[in-house]
Parts: C-alpha cells; sequence; structure tokens
C-alpha cells in the first residue's frame, strides 16, 4: 500500500513537471545550487573567516559598544556582546563597498497623555556580494537622545526635527551593515581571538527590570510594606487607598 503511494506522488511530480515545465528548470537549479555550494563549502568558510578578521579591525576601537547583563549560566555571571555604532557602519560600508538602494520614507504621527509626538522610518535595500537584503531604521520625538533633558520630555517646539530624520536615515544604514555582515550582537570572545582591543568602546549594563506589585483593584503600584500587610489582612494585593475603601 505505501510503495503504491509513494508511487502515485511520483507520477505527481512527472504531471506537475510536464504541466509546468518551469518547476522542473527551478528544481534542477536548486539542486545545481546546493551541489556547488557542498563541493565549495571549506572555500565558503576560509573567506568568511578573513572577512570577519578584516571586518573586526577596519572600525575604530571607538566603533564599538559593550553591552553587559546578568547570565547565570556565565563563569563570570555576566554575558558580554559588542555591536556596531553607526560610525562603524559607514566605515566598513565605504571599505567593502556595501550599496543601499531603492530608500522609502515614512513618518509616523500620533498623540498620548504626554502630548504629540512623531516617529521616522527609513527603509533600503542593502547590496553587496551579490546578496540583497531589506533592513529598516527608526529615530522619534520621543528617544532619549531627543526627546529628553534631565530626565524631563522636552516641548515638540525644542526638538529638531530634521536630526531626527537624519539619525532615522543612518540607523537604517547601520542595521543594513550589521545585518548583510552578521554583526549583531557579536560575543566579546571573538574580539579576544583576534587580540582586538576594546579599551575605547562605550559600556551598557543591561539590568533586569524588577517585578513591580499593583493593586488589584486601581492598579496602582504597591510598596512591599503595604503587600505584606494587604496580603496578610485581606488576602489580595491592595494599596493603602483601597485598604482604606475596605475599611469604610
Amino acid at each position: 500500500m505505501e510503495e503504491k503511494k509513494i508511487e502515485t506522488f511520483q507520477n505527481d511530480i512527472v504531471n506537475i513537471e510536464e504541466t509546468f515545465p518551469e518547476t522542473k528548470i527551478v528544481k534542477d537549479k536548486y539542486l545545481n545550487h546546493l551541489d556547488f555550494v557542498a563541493n565549495n563549502i571549506e572555500k565558503f568558510v576560509e573567506a568568511k573567516q578573513k572577512i570577519w578578521q578584516a571586518i573586526l579591525k577596519l572600525a575604530k576601537p571607538g566603533d564599538w559598544v559593550v553591552f553587559e547583563s546578568e547570565d547565570k549560566n556565565s563563569p563570570t555571571g555576566k554575558r558580554s556582546v559588542v555591536c556596531l555604532t553607526g560610525a562603524g557602519a559607514d566605515r566598513i560600508a565605504s571599505a567593502l563597498g556595501i550599496s543601499f538602494m531603492n530608500w522609502k520614507e515614512q513618518k509616523e504621527e500620533g498623540e498620548d497623555s504626554k502630548g504629540v509626538w512623531y516617529r521616522y522610518w527609513f527603509e533600503v535595500d542593502v547590496v553587496f556580494g551579490g546578496r540583497i537584503i531589506k533592513a529598516i531604521g527608526r529615530a522619534g520625538s520621543r528617544d532619549k537622545f531627543f526627546g529628553y533633558v534631565h530626565g524631563q520630555l522636552k516641548e515638540l517646539s525644542d526638538i529638531d526635527e530634521s536630526n531626527i530624520k537624519i539619525a532615522a536615515y543612518h540607523n537604517a544604514m547601520k542595521e543594513g551593515v550589521k545585518l548583510i555582515l552578521g554583526l549583531r550582537n557579536i560575543p566579546l570572545e571573538e574580539f579576544k581571538k583576534y587580540n582586538i582591543e576594546l579599551i575605547y568602546a562605550r559600556k551598557v549594563e543591561l539590568k533586569q527590570k524588577q517585578q513591580v506589585d499593583v493593586c488589584s483593584v486601581c492598579g496602582k503600584e504597591v510598596k512591599n510594606n503595604e503587600k505584606d500587610y494587604s496580603l496578610k489582612k485581606y488576602n489580595a494585593i491592595l494599596c493603602f487607598n483601597c485598604q482604606k475603601k475596605k475599611e469604610v
């Protein structure tokens, strides 16, 4: 019974290829491509390693940002990854001949309790070595760099919109370079392997967000002492005001 099913399936493939000859062409091209990759995989790996080393050395020490986060599985208790800055991406793109084509721009606007805001998006095709990928960059009026001063939100009239637009444009290029060259979240060990110093790299510590308890009635944040008292007396997490209402 199984042999008959297989035979029927194979006959269906033959019928499809006879009806749509282009499917056989696509299949043959795919098989030829796989065969080519299999026969040259070692050369690909060697070439990739050389390009990788050159890329790491092309950027300047200050073109990298080191992100550190907690990792219980790491011997040091931390996990460190390195990301490329916009300036480093520009340098690498220029040296390797990466091209950017078919730019698309979009402005998104909105309003909330804090006021009016806007955000720019840029989409671009990134071309390198016969490969094309799509990259997206964004920047907005609520971004920390543009929208805040001394921890306070700026008035929209105090923000230079052209700077945000330029930042979104460059962010698209940066993301494109990182994606097409595999430069996202590089383990710190890769730099140590090739003796590349990161003494000028900016370090950012990513702290895990602590869980915040909120009132089960009004949703307001509840402090630890309020929570303990509330659970003991009402068997529920209530803020001070909602506890008072319960007592009335």
